[in-house]
């Protein structure tokens, strides 16, 4: 069954985001170390991990372009893609929020918060 604007929207909702993958052994960076590596050609967990900080700092703008750059870099997990959402949804741009969740759940069904 495909699930309606409401059903999504209420489904991913902002009170909570997905982590990215640790990048370090303990998981532990700074800010301004994964503000290096996003800019290197590997660095698309960077970008997924530097997108959740500004995701929480409610700068939304930012975190999307870090989502969407992690996306080029061949980053494309579900979880990543539900945080996308959430910051697009931030952004008002429900109908690309939308887009996202779909494809986070066609990849993982299971998805939940």
């Amino acid at each position: 069954m495909r699930e309606g604007k409401e059903e999504l929207v209420a489904r991913f909702s902002p009170a909570e985001i997905y982590p990215a993958p640790p990048l370090t052994g303990d998981g532990t960076i700074s800010r301004a170390e994964l503000e290096r590596m996003a800019l290197e050609p590997s660095g698309g967990l960077a970008c997924f991990a530097l997108g959740n900080l500004l995701l929480r700092s409610a700068e939304f703008k930012q975190a999307t372009e870090l989502f969407e750059r992690a996306l080029e870099l061949r980053i494309d997990l579900p979880e990543l893609r539900v945080n996308l959402g959430i910051a697009l949804m931030q952004l008002g741009r429900l109908d690309d929020a939308l887009i996202q969740f779909r494809r986070a759940l066609l990849a993982n069904p299971l998805l939940l918060f």
